[in-house]
Parts: structure tokens; sequence; C-alpha cells
């Protein structure tokens, strides 16, 4: 029979308990917590004044000396206990217990000790000792702090409390103007920048080393006199100090001994926190226990036990006290009294780790001034985390009436994309400008960190939730292949090329008539991907002899078609160009696909194919139809695949890049219509969905991807000035120019959504749509071609006769689609 660990034995029923610890606490309400943290600071503060009376008459049941003083020890109970209500002690969350509630902590024992004497005085009640006074406030603080500390570490950080984060500092807002305090404020400002940068900055690590070191030897002399003072009542204990002398030679060495094996001059000053303080303690034990040793072994005259005590204790504050204080001077003159000069005021929503990451982050920064935290979880709300208050979105707008700040910063990383849009649409209504932590995603896959600020990407209005893409499918047609983009450089093309390269393939060829585009699209994969194996030809799919070396060269196995032009407006002037390009260089880069056997060849569509209004959809319409024809007339050569969808976000010359140029200039937007509407989606998105729906396809289907609900245009607009903290006609006005040649009022995704299957994609759908045979077909190609060349007159009434469906004559604000077929 194996035997049991005794280690397992050991933990498994202190696991168990603290699993019953934090299941019991998770379920009290936030009223009886509150009782039960008076109940335990008042046993902590009995404790302490009890501790006390012990440490000055040197007695473990010193009964006589606190029957004599009863009339103040009753009082001394209620007394703090009020002010620790009334200073708000209980309302700090437990989770978050750090460095301020340290600093709230030490201020109300500091307050309710001096309270207390003046009560004492003034009603001439017999008071205590001096030293009882000290002994009392240093336990309480201590003992206040330390436990809850405990409780923290047993509830919700149980792997150790070394890795419990730094805190932020505390922020008042102050009112506008300047009073004295500021110009106090300003000059000790400037005092600590200037000693920063003449003084610290200037030394090297090991100088800062020796700095530390000689400061410690002076508060470890300071501790143990003063251990000695408050002991014996005696301002100049000269004649017991040399009594003892050959121990004080001995406590120095020893204890910078032990501090320096525990590294604590290893410590970075300006992250002096929690951790630092929990070394500093096991150190000061450590030294503490080892002179209590030393002292035996060596039959040295001892000292009494509360001088041991009490310069253990005084050692421990005056250590932690002097490098908070260093740090406080040194890098943050804001910590802990409020002194943030010139500085952006911001509210954060979202009082979670999120929250407290990015405001820890926020106290090192001298840009920015945390007010507040506000949260719509109502178990937070009302309480202190990190030393601010967390308040309900209800009370957003008086806190902005009150404060008026400059940003509001969204740290809630991981929620929904339909929760983030109602957050959001609530928040842009202040006319602040919003500002989010990036996605939770992001910072999981490292490509960026919790702490960067980046403002709302407009992507997160759209309320569509982007579902996680299926590997398999991905890799199917990239994953050590040799894959060819064309039109790599576009805004379609380059996000390809980079889903494409995280997927390995052998060789990743970049086609581009477009120079700028081609060499910043090659230099961005060559230094994202320094092991791709990536070649870049400049060029035009309609160079046949180009296009078919280039596919010979390399067996080309894979193609992305997304060379096209797509501009509606200026394909509405220049139709002939439209056509050699979108026509003429989808059937160039087909015939030659199936003549090198390319296995699969996906083509980018687009809505506007359907029913198409202009020339730019007439002719991607006709380049569907290519495809079509080819995937049935050779169906076991190369799959045809046809990828069809709307608008991507930040494309190049889409509207919102516009909106944004037009808000930075202060100028007005233009808007086509107020009733315009567009189906949009990421071009991360998008580019993703097309590589996973080119692996569905059999041959000559037409994809379609799942784009959510159209958005109106005008709505897009009001976000965007929004989210900018404008107001709409008033800091930034809206015109509406008329809708330009070729544009429709509403796009559609399909002819008819009966012919609509799903796929095992739940956002890609698959469509069985009419197409005209290739032998049909390419009579009507080769004169829509040759008008191109020589009579553009008659281009359009040719695009007519290959599409019917291309609406010539119709004036697009006439046109509106039935809601029994919006796409």
């Amino acid at each position: 029979m194996r035997l049991l660990n005794p280690k397992i034995i050991t933990i498994a029923p202190m696991h168990s308990a603290l699993h019953l610890i934090r299941k019991v606490y998770f379920k009290v309400h936030p009223g009886t917590k509150l009782w039960m943290f008076l109940v335990i600071d008042a046993c902590l503060l009995l404790v302490a004044v009890y501790v006390a009376f012990v440490l000055r008459f040197d007695s473990f049941w010193p009964l006589e000396a606190m029957e004599a003083r009863l009339s103040l020890l009753l009082l001394l109970l209620p007394a703090k206990l009020s002010i620790l209500y009334f200073m708000r002690m209980y309302q700090s969350a437990l989770r978050f217990a750090g460095l301020s509630f340290l600093y709230a902590t030490l201020k109300t024992i500091f307050v309710s000790s001096c309270l207390l004497a003046m009560v004492a005085f003034l009603f001439q009640l017999t008071t205590f000792p001096r030293s009882v006074f000290f002994f009392d406030g240093i336990l309480s603080f201590l003992l206040v702090v330390g436990i809850r500390l405990l409780l923290r570490w047993f509830i919700y950080d149980i792997n150790g409390p070394l890795q419990i984060e730094r805190d932020p500092e505390d922020v008042i807002s102050s009112e506008e103007g300047f009073t004295f305090t500021d110009i106090f404020s300003r000059i000790i400002h400037r005092l600590a920048r200037w000693s920063h940068l003449l003084l610290y900055s200037n030394l090297s690590r090991s100088a800062k080393r020796w700095i530390f070191f000689m400061i410690d030897a002076f508060l470890l002399s300071t501790a143990i006199y003063m251990a000695f003072v408050f002991q014996f009542e005696n301002f100049w204990p000269a004649e017991l100090l040399v009594k003892r002398l050959p121990l004080l030679f001995l406590l120095l060495p020893l204890k910078l001994s032990v501090f320096y094996f525990m590294r604590m001059y290893q410590s970075v000053l300006r992250y002096t926190g929690l951790a630092f303080l929990y070394t500093t303690l096991k150190a000061i034990i450590l030294s503490s226990s080892l002179l209590a040793i030393c002292t035996f072994l060596l039959q040295i005259t001892t000292l009494p036990r509360s001088v041991f005590f009490i310069d253990g204790i005084l050692s421990f504050l005056l250590i932690i006290g002097v490098r908070l204080l260093m740090r406080w001077l040194i890098y943050d003159i804001n910590l802990p009294f409020q002194m943030k000069l010139d500085a952006k005021k911001v509210i954060i929503y979202g009082a979670g780790e999120a929250g407290i990451q990015l405001v820890n982050s926020l106290s090192q920064d001298y840009r920015y001034q945390t007010l507040a935290f506000v949260d719509d979880n109502s178990a937070v709300q009302g309480q202190i985390v990190n030393g601010f208050w967390v308040y309900s979105p209800e009370k957003l707008h008086r806190l902005i009436r009150l404060y008026r700040p400059h940003l509001i910063l969204l740290a809630m990383p991981s929620i929904s994309r339909q929760r983030k849009q109602v957050i959001i649409k609530q928040l842009q209504h202040f006319s602040i400008p919003i500002k989010s932590l990036p996605d939770i995603g992001e910072i999981v896959a490292g490509t960026i960190t919790v702490n960067e600020i980046r403002n709302i990407d407009i992507t997160e209005l759209l309320g569509r939730e982007e579902i996680a893409p299926i590997e398999e499918l991905l890799a199917i047609n990239i994953s050590d292949k040799t894959v060819l983009i064309t039109g790599a450089g576009g805004s379609i093309g380059s996000e390809l090329c980079r889903q494409i390269a995280q997927q390995h393939p052998k060789c990743l060829i970049l086609l581009e008539q477009s120079e700028f585009a081609l060499y910043t699209i090659d230099s961005e994969l060559t230094e994202t991907f320094p092991e791709l194996q990536q070649i870049t030809y400049l060029g035009s799919v309609t160079d046949f002899s180009y296009l078919r070396k280039i596919l010979n060269q390399h067996r080309v196995e894979t193609i992305y078609h997304a060379a096209a032009y797509k501009h509606v407006p200026l394909l509405e002037r220049n139709p002939a160009n439209g056509v050699l390009n979108n026509v003429l260089g989808t059937l160039i880069a087909t015939r030659t696909a199936l003549d090198c056997h390319v296995e699969t060849f996906v083509l980018i569509s687009t809505d506007k194919a359907v029913r198409p209004f202009n020339v730019m959809g007439a002719t991607k319409r006709v380049a569907e139809l290519i495809l079509q024809a080819l995937a049935k007339e050779n169906e076991k050569r190369t799959r045809f695949v046809i990828v069809r969808f709307g608008n991507v976000l930040n494309s190049t010359g889409s509207v919102i890049p516009l909106f944004r140029e037009q808000i930075a200039a202060g100028k007005t937007l233009t808007v086509t219509h107020p009733e315009v509407t567009r189906y949009f989606m990421s071009i991360s998105e998008a580019s993703r969905l097309v590589i996973q729906a080119g692996a569905l396809g059999k041959g000559g289907e037409v994809f379609l991807l799942e784009m959510g609900k159209p958005i109106k245009i005008y709505d897009l607009a009001i976000q965007m000035i929004e989210l900018s903290g404008l107001i709409p006609e008033k800091d930034i006005g809206i015109k509406f120019i008329g809708l330009r040649p070729g544009e429709k009022m509403y796009e559609e995704l399909l002819f008819d959504r009966k012919n609509t299957t799903s796929t095992m994609h739940p956002k890609i759908y698959k469509a069985q749509e009419n197409f005209i045979p290739f032998k049909t077909l390419q009579p009507l190609l080769d004169s829509l071609l040759e008008a191109s060349r020589n009579d553009a007159s008659s281009l359009k009434s040719l695009l007519k006769t290959i599409v019917p469906e291309y609406h010539l004559d119709v004036e697009p604000s006439s046109f509106r689609i039935s809601s029994a077929d919006e796409g």
C-alpha cells in the first residue's frame, strides 16, 4: 500500500478550510461584511492597547495599571471605531487593499490618537504614559493593516504575497484656479523634479545601493535609541546604552548583513510596494531573532524584551516609511497628497483587474490624473478600490459636471462586443473623448499590453461578435503551399498577406501594380515575419505572359485575386479602364490559373455586384460569371471560388478615413444622403473569412459573408463625432452632398435568399446563382473588351447585355429594395 505524502496530508485540510472561508466570504452581504470588520477591528484595538501596557510596564498581566486608567480605556474603543468609520475605512474593497489603504489607515490612527489625547486633557481623565500612546498607535496601525493584508491573501491571493500588484495613487480633483496650496504644491513639485534630475537619476546603481546602506544604518541606530527612550521615558538614556554597548556594536552589522543577504538593496525604488514591505518584515524578524540568539550564545548583557520588540517595530516603520517618502519625492510627487498639475483628468470605466493595472500605470504617468472608477457591477459600487471611489454609471453625469474630466478610459477588455457597444453609446453622449484598453485576445496573444491606451475603434460599434476562425479551414489552401495574391498592396490584399503569413506558407508571392503599395506591404512583412519566404512582383494581372511566367516559375498552388478597381465614382467616369482591369484582369488570371494547373482560385467580390447600379458593380458581376462558367467547364482542374461581402472599415477611399481626416481638421463631415446605408466589416475579419470560404468551395459557388445589420452612414458620422469628444452640429457640422454617380442608397448581398444554404462556418453562407455557359459568355466578353479599347460609348449597354440586373437608367435614390430581399 502506497504511503500518503505528509505534505499532502497537511496541505489538503488547509486548502479545504481556505476554500470554505472564501465561499462564506463571497456569500456574505456587504452590510454584514462591514459589521464583521467592525468586530475584527474592535478586537485588534483591544489587543493593541493591552500589548502597549505590557510593553510599557514589562508585565504580561498589567491589570493594576489598566484599572487606574479605566475611564480612558472605556472611551478609547468607541472613539477609535467611530473615527475608522467616518474616515470611510469600511468602504475599502478588501481585494484591492494596498498602499492606498496603508496611507488611509495611518492617517486614521494618527487622527484618533490625537483626538483621544485632547479628550483626556480637556476632561482631565487619568492619561496614559507617553510611550503607551505611542505603542498603542503603532500596534493599532500594524494590526489593522496586517490583518487586512492577511485576509486578502487568504481569500484572493493564496499563491503568495510577493505577487500582489503595486498600488496607484489616490487622486482628488481640485477646483479651478490657483490657491496657496497650489503654489506650495508647485514649489515642492519643482524641487522634487530638480533633486531627481540633479542627484538621484545621475547616480550609478552601486552608488544608489551605498546611499540606502548608509540610510538604513542611520535608521537602525535611530530605532534602537528611540526604543530606549520610549521604554525608559528618558530622552537621554546614555547610562543604559553604555551598559549594553557590546550588544549595540553587534546589532548594526548583523541587521545590515541580513538586509544585504535578503537582497533588499536590489529592489528598485520606483517600484517599492507591498512586495518590499513583506521582504522588510521578514528581514526585521530574522535579524531580531539572530540578535537574540547571539546574545544568548555569547552571554552578552541582553536588552529588555520590550526594547527588542519596540526596536523591531520602529526599524520596520522607519525603513518602509523612508523608502516610500523617497519614492514619492523622486518619482511620484503626487502620491499620496494628490498634487498632479497640468494633467488630463481621467475617469476609468471598469474597476476590475484591467482597471487596476491601468490605474497603476497612470500613477507613473504625469500626463494623467485619475479621478474615480465607474462600474456597472453593483457588488463594487460604493466601495474604495485602490483609493478611488467606485460609482454607478447613473452617477456619471454628476461626476462629469463636478470634475469636468478630459477623458474616459474604458478598461473592460474581456466583455462582449454587444455589451461594449451599449456602454460606448451611453458614454459618447457626454461629448468627452473615449479611449479603451485593447481586446483581451490581443493581450493574450502578446501583441499588445494591457497598459496601452488607444482610441475607440469604430469596429467596436458594429454590434457584431467576431467568431473565432476554424484553424483547419485557414490552413487548407495555405500551409506549406505557394500562394499568390494579386492586388497585394490594397486594403484587402495587404490584410490577406498578413493573415496568410501566419499560416506558414511555403512561399508567399505578392503581385501589385502600385510601386509604393508593394514596397509598404513588403517592408511590413519582412519586419513582422522574418522567416517568411516572400517574393514581390511589380506588374498588372492584365499582362498574360508576365503572369504566366510567375505561375510556372513558382508552381503556384493557390491564388487570391484581390486586384480590382473599386472606387465607384471614378469608374463611372472611366468605365473602359474599369472593364480592362476588373474583367480582362480576372479573365487572364483565371485562364492562366487553368493553364498552369493552379489548385484553388479565390475571387474577392463585392455586394455591389448584386443588382448593380454602377460600372464597378457590373464589372465585378462579370468577373463572377467568368469564374462560374469556367468552374462548370473545367470541374477537375482548378477550384474556382467566389467570396462576396460588403464594405470593410478603414479601407483605402472608404468613408471612415475621410471622416477621421475631416474631424481632425475641424471640417464639416460630408454625407451623401441621410438614409444611405451600408454593410460593414473589419478588414481582418473579412480576410479570415475569405480564406475560410475559399477552403469550403468545391467549385463555382458564391460564398456570402454574414455582414450583420446595415448601418446608416449618417449614424456613423454622429458616432465618430461624439467619440472624439465633440458635439454634432455644434463643434462639427454634417453636410449632405447627394448620391454620387453610380451610388446606391442600399446594398444587397445576393439575388435570391431562397438559394442560400449554411456551411460549417456560422458566418459563411453558400449561394448557387444563375450563370452563363462559357461558350455563350466568351463572345460577349470579346465584344465588351473590344469596346473598352475602341468604343467606350457602348460599354454600359454591353454590360447590360451580360448582366441583365444592371440598372443602367434607374435613378439610384429612387430604388429601394423590399424588406424581404434585404441582405
